[in-house]
């Protein structure tokens, strides 16, 4: 009779080393390089011949209509389009869209660069981070971005007036 521990050991063993990245510094995420900006929170990437949708986590961006939708898209295309790009996959969602975290070559956390830099806001409703917080207060405070516009109206509010019926 076959010992317990052996077969489990074995088992265990070869969960962790296929669960280690390759190379030591390697850090997790999918490698791809931009291919198209759809607007200030969502862009295309290519990795390994596949194609993927990506919608950054935890920030919302000016719609198409708003102050500054050109603006963000620009300074996202900026972020990107100077590959690689590590995107960590965390979901996908209701648009088969995946959210990730996207990070530059130097490893900047472009999320966090569009709050900074005015051109997105921190979305609450799907991300409680801190640091986000901290930083869209700063831009704020700051006037940066779209925050220099008297009366800023964040995208999920701009959504739902454009999902209203029209009166006469």
């Amino acid at each position: 009779m076959a010992r317990p521990t052996v077969s489990l050991t074995l088992l265990f063993f070869t969960l962790f080393v296929s669960c280690r990245p390759l190379f030591e510094d390697e850090l997790p995420g999918v490698r791809m390089q931009a291919v198209r900006i759809i607007d200030g929170d969502t862009f295309e990437g290519l990795s390994e011949g596949v194609t993927y949708r990506i919608r950054l986590d935890a920030i919302d961006a000016p719609e198409r209509g708003q102050p500054f939708y050109r603006r963000s898209k620009e300074m996202l295309g900026q972020l990107c389009m100077e590959a690689p790009l590590r995107v960590e996959l965390l979901s996908k969602d209701r648009y088969g869209r995946w959210i990730g975290r996207v990070f530059d070559r130097k490893e900047q956390h472009v999320n966090a660069l569009m709050i900074s830099e005015g051109m997105a806001w921190h979305y609450l409703k799907y991300s409680s981070d801190e640091n986000l917080t901290r930083l869209e207060s700063a831009a704020r405070s700051g006037r940066i971005g779209l925050w220099s516009d008297p009366a800023p109206v964040a995208p999920w509010i701009y959504r739902q007036e454009m999902r209203k019926p029209k009166t006469r």
